[in-house]
C-alpha cells in the first residue's frame, strides 16, 4: 500500500496547516489573469456570438478569457466566467462592417480568490461526472456497490442495499447505486467530513470508485486507494496528498 505520509501537508508552514487552505487549480488559473484587460477590436470580433434568435449578438465571457489566455482549457475557463464582467466606456462604439472602434471594452476581474465552498462544489461535481453506471457491467456490481459504500461510510452500503430491496420505482440497481454514491460524495466533501484540501484528490475519488465498479477482471486498484485514503483520515488531519497505488506488485 506504500507510505501513508501526507508529504504535501508536512511541507506547509504552520499557518497554512492551521487554516487548512484549499489547493485548487481554479484559483491558480484565476491568479494568472490581470484585474483588468482592455480588449482589442480583433479580440472583440472573436468573442462576438450571435443570439439564438438570430437577432443581435452578445459577448461571451468564456471566449474573452480564451482570447486572453489561449493555452488554457475551455472547460477550466468556463468555471471562471462568473468571476469576470465586461465594462464599457461611455463613448464605446463598434462598427464591425467598417472594422473601427472608439472607446474601450474591458474584461474586469471581480474577485481575486474563489471561496472554498465554491471550489469544493466544482471538485465534487467533477468527481461525480466520472461515475458512469453504464460501464458497471461486472457480475459482482451489486456486491461491489455495497462494498464501496461501506468503505466510504461504515454501514452505508448495507443500509442502501436493504432500501433497494424494498424499492418500488423499478429503477435499475446500478442507477440507484450511482445516485447513492453522488449523495455520499457530496456529503463527505461539502459537509467537510473528510477534510480533503487538494481538489485533485477529490476528483481521484471519482476515478477510483468508477475504476473499481467497472472492473470485471478484479485488477483495479481503485478500492485499494480508497481504503488507503480512509486509513489516512484516521489521523484526523486535513488531506493534501496521497501516494496513489498504481502497481499491485511494485518492484
Amino acid at each position: 500500500m506504500g507510505s501513508l505520509k501526507d508529504e504535501a501537508f508536512e511541507k506547509l508552514d504552520y499557518l497554512s496547516q492551521l487554516t487548512e487552505i484549499v489547493i485548487a487549480p481554479q484559483n491558480e488559473l484565476l491568479a494568472q489573469f490581470p484585474d483588468r484587460v482592455e480588449l482589442t477590436l480583433e479580440q472583440i470580433k472573436g468573442i462576438k456570438a450571435t443570439n439564438w434568435s438570430g437577432l443581435g449578438f452578445r459577448f461571451e465571457t468564456s471566449s474573452a478569457l480564451l482570447a486572453i489566455k489561449g493555452e488554457a482549457r475551455w472547460i477550466d475557463l468556463q468555471k471562471l466566467t462568473k468571476y469576470f464582467t465586461f465594462e464599457a466606456s461611455p463613448d464605446l462604439q463598434i462598427d464591425f462592417a467598417n472594422n473601427t472602434m472608439t472607446g474601450k471594452l474591458s474584461l474586469v476581474k471581480l474577485v481575486n480568490q474563489i471561496e472554498d465552498k465554491e471550489i469544493l462544489e466544482f471538485a465534487v461535481n467533477d468527481a461525480c461526472s466520472i461515475l458512469n453506471s453504464y460501464s458497471w457491467k461486472s457480475k459482482k456490481t451489486n456486491e461491489k456497490l455495497v462494498t464501496v459504500l461501506n468503505t466510504i461510510e461504515s454501514g452505508r452500503g448495507t443500509a442502501w442495499w436493504a432500501s433497494v430491496q424494498n424499492d418500488k420505482t423499478h429503477r435499475s440497481i446500478t442507477r440507484q447505486g450511482y445516485d447513492e454514491l453522488v449523495k455520499l460524495f457530496r456529503e463527505i466533501i461539502l459537509e467537510n467530513k473528510w477534510r480533503i484540501r487538494d481538489v485533485k484528490i477529490i476528483v481521484k475519488l471519482g476515478e477510483w470508485v468508477n475504476s473499481y465498479l467497472a472492473d470485471a477482471t478484479d485488477t483495479s486498484l481503485g478500492l485499494v486507494n480508497l481504503v488507503k485514503l480512509k486509513i489516512m483520515l484516521e489521523k484526523d488531519l486535513p488531506i493534501y496528498s496521497i501516494g496513489e497505488v498504481k502497481n499491485a506488485n511494485p518492484t
